[in-house]
């Protein structure tokens, strides 16, 4: 689970933002490819995007706390269902006083505690994550300081 964390890490294109109108709701989401002084271009699901910033009110970096919830299940069900395969046997003992647990039940027990420690992890990893909200509403001088970070970010990262 670990070497999968670090390469998903590894391979990160740019800074993930979610970007809101004034209603609250989600105008797009991805990856920041460039930024000026009146639009940020994002490499999304649906390709590449444009949003000028005033249609931006609000922005938030980094994916969903769901997100890691949902990948850590994930990779804990499929650890799970692999260890839980694994462990079984084919060959069951008859000295034993007590019904042996049937092969199908070990593996779905193996893989329900896989996909629970796997959202425990996710849901930890969470508070690890420093989240940021900048409200832009479209004006220039707050843009500036997301543009800031961004750069600050971009040097931090990879960007070289």
């Amino acid at each position: 689970m670990i070497s999968v964390s670090c390469n998903l890490y590894a391979q990160k294109k740019g800074l993930f933002i979610r970007v809101f109108d004034s209603t609250g709701k989600r105008i797009d989401k991805g990856y920041i490819t460039a930024i000026t002084d009146s639009t940020v271009m994002l490499n999304s699901y649906k390709g590449h995007d444009t949003i000028a910033v005033r249609d931006i009110a609000s922005i938030r970096t980094k994916h969903n706390p769901a997100h890691n919830i949902m990948i850590g299940i994930g990779i804990g069900g499929a650890t799970g269902l692999i260890l839980g395969i694994a462990g079984t046997s084919s060959s069951k003992s008859s000295n034993t006083e007590f019904e042996p647990v049937s092969d199908e039940g070990v593996v779905l027990g193996s893989f329900v505690l896989g996909m629970s420690a796997g959202a425990l992890v996710g849901g930890l990893s969470n508070s690890l994550k420093n989240y940021e909200y900048f409200v832009i509403k479209g004006d220039p001088a707050k843009w500036k300081v997301f543009q800031a970070r961004v750069m600050e970010w971009n040097a931090k990262h990879h960007k070289q």
